[in-house]
C-alpha cells in the first residue's frame, strides 16, 4: 500500500474508493474510528462495512481492506 499512497499523494494516480471493510477487535473503538473516518472521507463517503472479530494478526486493533478503482479524467485522453 505504501507505493500506491505515494503515487496518490504526488498526484500521479487518482483512486476512487468504492468500498471499505473495517474489522475491529473491540467495538468500543467504533466511535473513534467514525471520527477518523469522517476526517479522511468527507461526505459523500464511500460505502463501508464494519464488523467485530475475535482477534487480528499481530494483536492489531483494526484491519481494513478496500475496493478502489482508478479515476479516469476524460481530459487526459484527448
Amino acid at each position: 500500500m505504501g507505493c500506491i499512497s505515494f503515487l496518490c499523494r504526488k498526484g500521479l494516480i487518482r483512486l476512487l474508493l468504492i468500498h471499505l471493510l473495517l474489522r475491529l477487535a473491540d467495538l468500543k473503538d467504533f466511535k473513534k474510528v467514525n471520527e477518523i473516518y469522517a476526517k479522511y472521507f468527507p461526505s459523500p463517503a464511500p460505502a463501508r462495512s464494519t464488523c467485530r472479530v475475535a482477534a487480528l494478526p499481530l494483536d492489531a486493533k483494526i484491519e481494513f481492506e478496500c475496493i478502489a478503482a482508478l479515476r479516469h479524467d476524460k481530459r487526459e485522453s484527448s
